[in-house]
């Protein structure tokens, strides 16, 4: 009796610190699974196990769907960002050789949409079986990752330093690196493509990139910014601006393609922003496109396929490839 305990009890810890590996839509916890970091050690991965579970279960019945996950390898992460540990995940190849970097930024605040290991297998995945290494942050304070998340404050540090170590990852070609986001990961990629001509394109999908409209469209940012970002309250318009990239579209390296598509029907961040940033950008000589979705969500999930399709043929060009930019327009329409 009392070694059955025992065993129950080593099996209990195991599960808490692994989460178990079933497919849990929660990554890992506890930074202790991870072990110290050396001196000159940023990144630490883990293996994902996802061979039961939900995941498992959508897998086995749709295996033509999922035929993809025979080409990668899917680990969880965590690294330093400030002295920080924060979590991750990264998807890549399992073949030898170097691959152009694609760094994800996750949409949402705190818990709400952390990543999880559905998203890394049905989105970090599916981009790695094009032929690149994906990586994305939780950012801090959610997700089991140190400190506090500011919803585009310090915390874009998380995405900057995690840039810093990607050469730890072996197969990544550093000077081939690309960047997407989804409405808040929007307003991070832009953040992070300041006057950063080391990111060499992006990709934007319904982004935050004039938050003080997307306040006056969605009340719930603006509670998040009274509850979360302190200063907001005395200065808000200082916190709004340095979030907002048409405050500074024209420091967005000029030849650093980036391809925004939004939904027109969008109820988490207008459409508007999507077509007045591109006003900035062409005012700028930046290089964009602008791809509008009739009737669609700020997730495009009437169009998913397609924008997945325009997702690769766009970073294949300009960042694979590393072509000119060459588009015969800057603004389409997709019904």
């Amino acid at each position: 009796m009392i070694r059955f305990c025992k065993i129950a009890f080593l099996l209990g810890l195991v599960c808490l610190l692994y989460g178990c590996q079933t497919g849990s839509s929660e990554p890992i916890m506890d930074k202790l699974v991870y072990g110290s970091f050396s001196d000159e050690q940023n990144i630490k991965t883990i293996p994902l196990d996802y061979s039961s579970g939900s995941v498992q279960r959508d897998i086995k019945g749709e295996p033509k769907k999922y035929a993809y996950l025979k080409q990668v390898d899917i680990f969880r992460m965590g690294y330093i960002s400030d002295g920080l540990f924060v979590t991750g995940f990264i998807a890549k190849p399992h073949a030898e050789g170097l691959f152009p970097v694609i760094v994800y930024n996750r949409g949402g605040f705190e818990k709400t949409d952390c990543l999880t290991p559905e998203i890394a297998i049905n989105e970090l995945a599916s981009l790695a079986a094009e032929g690149y290494i994906v990586v994305a942050s939780n950012y801090r304070g959610s997700c089991g990752s140190d400190g506090k998340d500011e919803f585009g404050g310090d915390d874009i540090n998380d995405v900057i330093n995690l840039l810093g170590s990607l050469h730890e990852i072996k197969g990544a070609d550093t000077s081939r690196i690309g960047m997407m986001g989804r409405n808040r990961g929007g307003m991070m990629t832009f953040k992070a493509m300041r006057n950063n001509p080391r990111i060499k394109c992006a990709v934007v999908t319904g982004g935050i990139t004039n938050l003080q409209r997307t306040t006056q469209h969605n009340k719930r940012i603006e509670n998040l910014l009274l509850q979360f970002v302190p200063e907001y309250k005395s200065n808000a318009q200082d916190v709004i601006d340095c979030r907002s990239v048409v405050q500074w579209a024209q420091e967005i390296p000029k030849k650093s393609p980036v391809l925004v598509m939004h939904g027109t029907d969008d109820k988490e961040v207008p459409y508007d922003d999507a077509v007045e940033v591109c006003g900035k950008f062409a005012r700028a000589n930046a290089q964009f496109k602008l791809i509008a979705f009739r009737k669609d969500d700020n997730s495009l999930s009437r169009h998913k396929d397609t924008a997945f399709r325009f997702t690769i043929n766009w970073f294949n060009a300009y960042l694979k490839e590393g072509i000119p930019f060459s588009e015969k327009s800057h603004s389409e329409v997709i019904d």
